[in-house]
């Protein structure tokens, strides 16, 4: 056998009830052969399901998935037809002779999905905290903080996102709504399943049933709470509002004042930076332990009973919407609690 088969069958995989398993070649797919034609490369396999399938390409070199967007030709993406000639005709660019490197897979629309949009937060000294406002708590005496460049998400994880991970989320028939009743732990869980489907080093590692932050890695990760207040006031574009991108909350919130219910992400005006939803919709776990003296340093407390939650929710009032608004709820809570993904800009292989 040629090693291009012998890979497919190691590595072809389908879609299952409860999520994705690893099987020898099933009987209606199954990769016939390679062969170039016009100097390009030409992948043939026969598909004989009875409805359409979907299809991508891996390299196995780097275990990369490639697909129309990649510049590739013929039967493969979403919905392909069955049929016993399938072709998949890639560029040039790929290299030709290399025809064991290339392999068609089954997949879902999970593997589809393009990497979380996010958004660059360039570094820089602010005042954390709140000053002069009668909403401000005890927990939130203004001091100064600095926070190096990095990146975040332009909206909230979403409920299809989410059950990309987890395909058991009960979601509410709003793919598009941001994903919610999740614990911390399972946030830092999803950071590091996106990591791995996107070819990323996961940011966190289980030491002594405790979640560790490896600071080296280029995975997803949940923002620091400074990282929070810090993009959620504007970062480098600030313009003192009160809250996130302007000082008149129904143009900008999803929250108590408006609505009964969670709504699909970036429907309201977005802050200074271009990101969506971060005074309202659902409040947003933190990495960092809740401490009532709030640390003058970027990373926070290194231990706690309890983990900070920011901004607002759908069932938030006004004083709950503001940038500097503190909250802090058990690691296993359910609650209306989502997230929003963050990445270090240090981090290699950008």
């Amino acid at each position: 056998m040629s090693r291009a088969l012998i890979t497919f069958g190691l590595l072809v995989y389908f879609s299952t009830l409860s999520g994705k398993a690893f099987a020898q070649s099933e009987p209606f797919f199954d990769f016939k052969s390679t062969l170039v034609e016009s100097g390009r490369l030409v992948l043939v396999y026969e598909l004989r399901a009875e409805s359409p399938q979907n299809v991508l390409v891996m390299d196995i070199n780097t275990g990369e998935f490639l697909s129309h967007e990649q510049g590739l030709e013929g039967d493969v993406g979403l919905g392909v037809e069955p049929s016993l000639r399938c072709r998949i005709v890639m560029p040039e660019r790929y290299g030709i002779t290399e025809t064991g490197r290339f392999i068609p897979l089954l997949a879902d629309e999970c593997d589809f999905a393009p990497a979380p949009k996010m958004e660059l937060v360039q570094g820089g000294s602010f005042l954390r905290g709140s000053q002069d406002d009668p909403w401000a708590d005890e927990d939130e005496q203004p001091h100064r903080v600095a926070v190096a460049d990095f990146y975040l998400g332009t909206t909230e994880v979403t409920q299809q996102e989410w059950a990309c991970q987890f395909p058991n989320y009960p979601k509410d028939g709003c793919d598009n709504c941001p994903a919610y009743r999740i614990t911390w732990h399972q946030a830092v869980e999803f950071c590091n399943r996106l990591s791995f489907r996107h070819h990323l080093e996961p940011c966190y590692v289980l030491s002594g049933g405790q979640w560790v932050w490896n600071r080296a890695a280029n995975g997803y990760r949940l923002p620091t709470e400074a990282e929070w207040e810090y993009a959620a006031k504007g970062g480098n574009r600030a313009k003192g509002n009160y809250f996130p991108g302007g000082d008149h909350l129904d143009s900008l919130a999803w929250f108590r004042g408006n609505t009964d219910q969670n709504r699909p992400v970036a429907t309201k005006a977005p802050n200074e930076l271009g990101i969506y939803d971060m005074a309202g919709n659902v409040s947003e776990w933190c990495w960092d332990w809740y401490d009532e003296k709030q640390s003058s340093y970027a990373e926070g407390p290194t231990q706690g009973n309890t983990k900070v939650v920011k901004g607002g929710g759908w069932n938030s009032d006004d004083s709950e919407c503001r940038p500097a608004d503190r909250r802090n709820f058990p690691i296993d809570q359910f609650s209306e609690i989502g997230l929003r993904l963050a990445r270090s800009a240090s981090a290699p292989n950008e």
